[in-house]
């Protein structure tokens, strides 16, 4: 009676066997190539990250492109900035033009100081108020002086060719443009001393 004979496989062969011949098995293959054959949106989803991490290249492109999207927003971020900050400037510059255009007003008043002496002589002192006033060279400035001591304040400015006179009770205005800097002297004629109650002088000061 004839015995059949056996072939037996190589190690390699049952190696080889098991491993599917060095090759991705069937379902790995389909996974790679159709993901839409996976069963679950889950497996799918593990595939691409671990392809993914397989990848330098994917993940350098990754980051090179968030990098990209830092810059962009921090670029967009410096400009729109630099553009309110212009802006501020800019209506800033126009307020100081237009109050450089226009006229500035100063309000005073004529006012009295009184007080009696041990021996019952009472003395008094005009002045004008405030004393002094400063203004900018080329400034477009008007007075606006009311009457409130004293009956009449006749007046003059020093350096300025101006004349006028202050009553009780009234508003006297007087406009000026001083293209010099210095010190000017509001005199009031009546009291320009001590000797005539005074003195009442206010300083005009040009920067």
């Amino acid at each position: 009676m004839r015995k059949q004979a056996r072939s037996y496989a190589s190690k390699e062969e049952v190696r080889d066997k098991h491993r599917g011949g060095g090759k991705p098995a069937p379902c790995l293959r389909q996974a790679l190539h159709e993901p839409g054959a996976l069963s679950s949106q889950g497996e799918e989803k593990r595939l691409r990250n671990e392809t993914w991490r397989r990848d330098p290249q994917k993940r350098v492109q990754v980051v090179v492109l968030g990098r990209n999207k830092l810059l962009l927003a921090v670029g967009i971020f410096l400009l729109a900035a630099a553009y309110l900050l212009y802006v501020r400037q800019e209506q800033a510059a126009s307020v100081t033009g237009t109050a450089a255009a226009g006229e500035r007003t100063i309000h005073m008043v004529t006012g009295e100081f009184k007080s009696t002496l041990p021996d019952g002589k009472e003395i008094e002192a005009y002045r004008w108020d405030p004393g002094t006033i400063v203004v900018r060279k080329g400034e477009k400035v008007k007075l606006s002086i009311t009457g409130v001591n004293g009956a009449s304040h006749p007046f003059m400015i020093e350096g300025l060719g101006i004349k006028g006179e202050v009553k009780k009770g009234e508003e006297t205005v007087v406009s000026f443009q001083a293209d010099k800097p210095g010190v000017y002297r509001l005199i009031c004629l009546t009291h320009p001393d001590f000797a005539h109650s005074g003195p009442m002088i206010g300083y005009i000061v040009v920067n």
